[in-house]
């Protein structure tokens, strides 16, 4: 190359299709670099291109072998953003000012794709696109945000889309393709009001881009589900590969093992959850239990008693000390857990990991509102019989007027005698 431009003399080009004389032409394209053949390619042949100048390392292959369809393709047609029905609350891996530099984070979501002609249906995966006008709309000033333990999680609504065109205003993301895009938020998030326009075209095909029109959306508007941690990870896996979401939006809090080092979730040893379940933090308890209840409910390394004792030995005093947000996340996600499991699993199971946490759920329990009260009482039921004093406490709770009252009677009604 000279001076970084690349001359036709750089590259090679056979066929065995097409037995014309073939002449290289390179022309620029908005920032792409197009390698041509002068007199055009003919259809249904194959061409093998290769790059011959020497060169250091660098992640561009030196060859490439294309094929030409035989039929002939207009990029002419209507474009346009096409946006999902609707917000949705999902997992994102988000920056942090933490020691990792990402975490897992609820987060409100609207996805959208690019509607494009139907003759180009088969072709979209050669998209290029972007959105090149992306404008948060702002009522006000906003006021100054509260920093957190997520202090680099932006405090506006932010584009994520793995597209390429000149201008571009987003952030490539593995997750997001030409299939699908999004706009992220964090929950609870007052600048939702998003209004954005792109460029897209077809540089396998021809030199064109087209401009969408712009489309304006409002991300509290009809957001499917609720921003709670386990919810948004559920949903986030619906449909998808579960421990491919995991390792995706959840790898840095299961173990850099899990995340970079190439084992599945099977292969993570018991001294790894026993250590994640000691150290509550962020979205870690929920990564981790659902992580387990994936495992658990296809019978894939069920720890023995033993193992269950080191899980709730390391549990406990997490459990104990965390605030009530993540007390309240852990044991949400417990009850997820043991729902999830097989009858006969789950009573192999609960006793030894729950009994540990007893004392401190019938104390949230005790609260005068507490929070899912249901799922306490479901939980303290499968930890098994109760001492008296414990008992006597339930008892109490019954007896009064909290909403944890009617479950507390029913908890009384199944307890082992």
């Amino acid at each position: 190359m000279q001076e970084g431009r690349p001359m036709a003399g750089n590259f090679r080009v056979e066929s065995a299709e097409d037995i014309r004389p073939l002449q290289i032409r390179i022309r620029g394209s908005r920032g792409l670099v197009r390698v041509e053949l002068v007199n055009g390619f003919q259809p249904g042949a194959r061409y093998h291109f290769r790059y011959l100048p020497a060169h250091g390392v660098w992640q561009h292959p030196d060859h490439l072998t294309v094929a030409i369809d035989n039929g002939v393709v207009h990029t002419a047609g209507e474009y346009a953003i096409k946006l999902a029905p609707r917000p949705i609350y999902k997992v994102s891996s988000v920056p942090t000012s933490s020691g990792s530099c990402f975490e897992p984070s609820p987060a409100v979501v609207q996805e959208f794709t690019y509607a494009i002609p139907a003759q180009l249906a088969n072709y979209r995966e050669f998209l290029s696109y972007a959105v090149d006008d992306f404008t948060v709309l702002r009522p006000k000033p906003p006021k100054p945000p509260k920093f957190n333990f997520i202090a680099g999680w932006p405090y506006e609504p932010e584009l994520y889309d793995s597209g390429w065109a000149p201008g571009s205003a987003s952030r490539v993301d593995p997750e997001y393709s030409a299939q699908r895009n999004a706009v992220r938020a964090a929950c609870g998030n007052r600048l939702t009001r998003v209004r954005m326009s792109g460029m897209v075209g077809f540089p396998e095909v021809d030199d064109k881009f087209y401009r969408t029109a712009a489309v304006q959306f409002d991300m509290r508007a009809n957001v499917e589900g609720g921003c709670g941690e386990l919810e948004a990870l559920l949903r986030t896996m619906r449909n998808r590969p579960p421990e491919r979401v995991l390792r995706q939006v959840c790898g840095t809090v299961l173990g850099s093992d899990f995340k970079y080092g190439g084992i599945g979730l099977a292969d993570v040893g018991m001294v790894q959850w026993t250590l994640a379940l000691s150290f509550l933090y962020q979205m870690s308890p929920t990564c981790n239990i659902v992580a387990l209840a994936h495992l658990w409910q296809a019978e894939q390394n069920v720890p023995d008693a033993e193992a269950l004792k080191a899980l709730a030995a390391a549990l406990q005093p997490a459990f104990e000390r965390a605030d009530p947000a993540l007390r309240n996340q852990t044991a949400h996600a417990l009850a997820y857990l043991a729902a999830e499991l097989p009858e006969s699993s789950r009573r192999r199971v609960a006793p030894p990991l729950l009994t540990p946490l007893i004392g401190a759920l019938i104390e949230d329990l005790e609260s005068s509102h507490p929070n899912r009260p249901d799922e306490l009482a479901r939980l303290i039921l499968w930890g098994g019989a109760l001492p008296p004093a414990l008992r006597l406490r339930v008892q109490a709770i019954a007896g009064g007027r909290t909403s944890a009252a009617p479950h507390a009677k029913v908890l009384l009604a199944g307890l082992p005698r």
